[in-house]
């Protein structure tokens, strides 16, 4: 359960939801739907790695 306080999880599952709407009401086109989400998931998963080698520098120094 520890990993579902993740402030950036919450963060792109918000906005995740928030393009979907969009796409449901026609306010953005499928083609941007889809580079939004993978633009956001390169986004997270690049903040994961971040976050996880900066805690593993802070443990080893």
């Amino acid at each position: 359960m520890h990993k579902l306080k993740s402030r950036k999880l919450w963060l792109a599952l918000v906005l995740i939801a928030l393009f979907t709407v969009l796409l449901w009401f026609n306010k953005v086109d499928p083609e941007n739907y889809v580079q939004a989400v993978i633009t956001l998931f390169g986004i997270y998963s690049g903040a994961n790695v971040v976050t996880k080698f900066a805690k593993r520098s802070d443990n080893n120094g």
